[in-house]
């Protein structure tokens, strides 16, 4: 393992436990490695989402008002 990739490691793992700490969270040692790279994966998947997406990509956004009411007008109440 090179180097630098040792040294991102070691700092992803004392931020993870930085966070548990803060969290009132103790992990046995025998299970350190799996939460380690959970926190590995969680920190990318974040990373995926707070990204800047354009509205129309948010799917609240996309729909076609005439299927959605089947007749294609809009009635205030039921009949």
């Amino acid at each position: 393992m090179p180097e630098g990739d040792a040294n991102q490691d070691a700092a992803l793992a004392r931020e993870c436990d930085v966070v548990l700490a803060r969290a009132g969270i103790t992990v046995p040692e025998d299970r350190r490695e799996g939460v380690l790279a959970g926190y590995r994966e969680l920190r990318g998947i974040a990373a995926v989402l707070r990204q800047a997406r354009p509205a129309e990509s948010e799917p609240g956004t996309k729909f076609d008002i005439a299927a959605v009411l089947r007749t294609g007008e809009y009635h205030d109440a039921p009949d």
